[in-house]
Formats: structure tokens, sequence, C-alpha cells
């Protein structure tokens, strides 16, 4: 809820809401679009600073610099316009439920899996796609009939040590799920180039593609094997996800 008064709406359609906002040093136009083909809110926020063109490859290199410590989000810079943006889509698989007119939230429910993935933005829609190509335990396909948990590193920050503060709160949101939404499988997904991986095993051990997989193998191995000691009755697919979408299967 936004409760500034002297900020500037305006509303291209149902789906779509802008807003202008004046800050210190620029103004901000904040663009939050609902994506309904695939149940996603994407938030773009362009900022009143158009590049001269000479400055255009010293900017994209910035970007490129800044975009690497980003855990969430990612600037770049718009070819029609030359203006700076901030963009980054949420997938609400189900999400937006609750929220519409004519739709109600159900709090439990029949849901096929679980999806475990990484915080990084650049596998958030090549996830989604990945989750519509698997068959369904009691349909033909999963399609977006499923719960979801992101945190840093997908199932490596479930199971690895480095990120042992975390592990209590995937493990008891996977009880959860199992008992809120009689979930049957755990899709565990960890991804190629993975700045949470590099925290983890090394940099030397993800430098390159094969020692990059026989480190995440370990760990979603160990993740395997984790689910299977707590829930046997679930069914677990493990795998890398490469940058194209691509996904090796582990175990």
């Amino acid at each position: 809820m936004l409760f500034r008064s002297d900020l500037t709406f305006e509303r291209s359609g149902d789906d779509e809401i802008a807003i202008s906002v004046q800050g210190r040093w620029t103004s901000y136009d904040v663009a939050f679009t609902w994506l309904d083909g695939i149940e996603a809110l994407h938030v773009a926020c362009a900022f009143d600073l158009k590049i001269p063109e000479r400055r255009r490859a010293e900017i994209a290199d910035l970007m490129t610099r800044i975009n690497e410590q980003l855990w969430i989000g990612h600037f770049d810079m718009w070819s029609e316009t030359d203006v700076v943006m901030f963009r980054h889509s949420l997938v609400l698989a189900g999400g937006l439920i609750g929220f519409v007119p004519g739709r109600s939230m159900a709090g439990g429910g029949n849901y096929e899996a679980m999806l475990v993935n990484c915080i990084d933005p650049r596998f958030t829609t090549l996830s989604w796609q990945y989750m519509g190509l698997l068959s369904g335990v009691d349909r033909e396909k999963l399609g977006d009939n499923y719960s979801h948990f992101v945190m840093a590193g997908g199932p490596i920050g479930a199971v690895h040590p480095k990120f042992a503060p975390w592990h209590k709160t995937f493990w008891d949101n996977l009880d959860i799920t199992v008992g809120l939404h009689h979930i049957k499988r755990v899709v565990a997904l960890s991804h190629r180039d993975c700045g949470a991986a590099k925290l983890a095993f090394g940099a030397d051990k993800v430098a390159e593609k094969e020692v990059e997989t026989v480190s995440h193998a370990e760990a979603l191995l160990t993740f395997r094997k984790e689910v299977a000691a707590r829930h046997p009755k679930l069914s677990v697919i493990t795998g890398i996800m490469g940058l194209d979408g691509r996904v090796d299967l582990i175990g």
C-alpha cells in the first residue's frame, strides 16, 4: 500500500500502474506490470538520466560491475531512449489470487510439487518455464501447480555448512508445504555462474564447468539424502540449470 499523497499515478490498464516520485537528485518513474501469461509481477524503475552516446560503453561497464554484486534485480540501459533502468520480475505462481476481484485464495489444497531455487533473477523465468515442461504426478503437465521456496544458492543454501543458519528455515518450510499442500515431489535447482556457490565452495571449485558440476553435485546429492530422510515418500528432482535454461540432472 502507498500512503504518500504527493505521488503521481497513471494506469494504462487493469494490469499496470505507473508512479512518479521526485528524488533528491532526479525523478523516478516506477512501473508495476502484472504478466498474466507467466504469473509474474514486473517492476521497472527508470531514472530521469539520459546517457550521452559517447559514454554508453562506460556506463554499460559500470552497470555490469554493479549487477555482479546484486542478488535481486538488475540495472540496464533502455536502448530506445538511453535511459538507465532498474528491473526485477517476481514469479508469483498463484500469487495474485486473493488480490484480484473474482478470485479467492486457498490456504491449503493439493499441489504437485515444491520448487527450490536461487534468488538470481536471471533464472526466474527460466525456472518457471522448466517447471511447465515437467510431467505431473497426478496430471499430464505440472504447470504452475507447485509451491516455491527461493534462497541464495537454492538447494546449496539448504545444506551447505556455509549457510547453516538458513537450514532450519528451509526444512521447516518444506514440512509446512508437505502438510498444507500435500506435495508429492521436490524440484531442487542450482545454477551455473552462481555467486552463492562461489561463496560456499570457493572460486576455484566453480571456475570451470567440470569442477563446478562436481561441487554442485555433491550438495545436490546431500539435499536428496536429507529429503529422503525427512520425507521418504517424496520424489526428488535435482539439477543444475545453465544460463540457457537447460538442466543437467543430478542423481
